[in-house]
Order: C-alpha cells, then structure tokens, then sequence
C-alpha cells in the first residue's frame, strides 16, 4: 500500500508541487482547492479581450484560481466580478489579483453561480469556464486529475452540460443587450451547448483550439 501511495504521489501535478502556473504570461498561485489553468483557456481569454473597451464590466463564473478575471482585467482594465461557489477558490482568486496588480478592479463574490449578484447592474460580458466533465467520466480521468484536482471543478453532471444550462438561463437576465455570453467546453460538447443557447441567444460562434476542436461557443444576447 505504501508503495501504491508512493506511486500515486509521484503523478501529482507538477504546478500542485510548486504552488505556481503560468497564464496568459501571468504568474498564478494554486493549489488542490483549484483546477489548474489549461492553455485551451487562454483563446476563451483572447476572445473576450477582442470584444471589450477599457469600461466594460463583466462576470467571471466559477472564477477558481482567478486565470479569467485577472488576464481580462491585467490586458483590458475592465472591471469584473468574480464568482465561484469554493471560498478557498475565492481566497486563492484574490492572492492573484493582488500578485498580478489588478486587485482593486476585481469584486470576488462566494455563492453558488448567479446567486451573489443581487443587484440591476448590466454587464458586457459573461464568460466562463465552468465544470464539464460527464459525472459518470470522472474515475475515468488520468490519476494526476482524478486524485489530485478538486471534483467540484470537474463534475457537470450526469451528461456534463448542467452548468450550461444554467449559464443560459441566467446570464441573460444580467446582460445588456447585445452582451456577450463566452464559455469554454468539452472535446464533444460544442454543438450540445450551441443548441441550448439558441433559446436565448443569437449570433452564435464556435471557436476551435490548438489541436483543431471545437472548444469555445460564443453568444450575443438576444435582449
């Protein structure tokens, strides 16, 4: 057994062992209270910033480490809210936005998805890069992400599109007309979460990675 610990502790992520990653060329701490930033991310980060002026607000949702709401307010000055339902998400999310200077134009909100923002603010922008994977899938991921990162970032439910669901639902109501939902997906779920947006959306876009899949949907809100 000791030998089998031995082994598993071997896989840990390298960015778990020194408390550190790179995103966006931007330095983040973290730790196994959050996911670890993937380079996929960074196009979802990309297409935000094509779309933003310095004075537009947005919600970051399932902030985790903060690698959205800080790259987004580092390289455009905007200002964001950002959510995530982990207060230990939150706290790590604040240590970042104080190492990268952005600290004072980022409100961190602990809740569960919408819940936090009680208020009429409208918002340019909605972005996210919530849980996906299928619950049934997660004793199925490679040791070093099954043992080692937080499930709580990894589970979207029994067929992985909950959080989508939910994303469609809500952000509409905070967004103002013409604002943009933008969210990062599963390897085969681009045309699933393409379909639950064109309830509320229009315009709908579909963005690949670097290995050619389809990886990121992009919405305009219908209101």
């Amino acid at each position: 057994m000791q030998v089998e610990e031995a082994e598993e502790c071997m896989r840990m992520p390298a960015a778990y062992i020194t408390g550190e990653t790179e995103f966006m060329s931007l330095p983040f701490s973290v730790n196994e209270k959050v996911f670890i930033p993937r380079p996929e991310t960074e196009i979802l980060v990309e297409a935000a910033l094509s779309r933003l002026k310095r004075s537009d607000n947005v919600i970051d949702m399932c902030t985790g480490c903060g690698n959205i709401a800080v790259s987004l307010t580092k390289y455009s000055s905007c200002q964001v809210y950002a959510c995530d339902i982990s207060r230990e998400a939150i706290e790590i999310a604040r240590r970042n936005a104080i190492q990268n200077e952005v600290y004072g134009l980022i409100s961190f909100l602990q809740g569960d998805m919408f819940t936090p923002l009680r208020f009429e603010r409208k918002f340019n922008l909605v972005v996210s890069n919530p849980p996906y994977i299928r619950h049934d899938e997660i004793q199925k991921l490679p040791v070093e992400v099954r043992n080692f990162e937080p499930h709580i970032a990894l589970d979207g439910g029994e067929g992985g599109l909950k959080f989508y669901h939910i994303l469609s639902e809500e952000s509409r109501k905070f967004l103002r007309p013409g604002g943009y939902l933008m969210v990062e997906v599963g390897f085969d779920q681009a045309r699933d979460v393409h379909q639950i947006f064109t309830k509320h959306f229009k315009n709908l876009e579909i963005l690949k990675d670097y290995a050619g899949i389809e990886r990121i949907v992009i919405a305009e809100n219908n209101g």
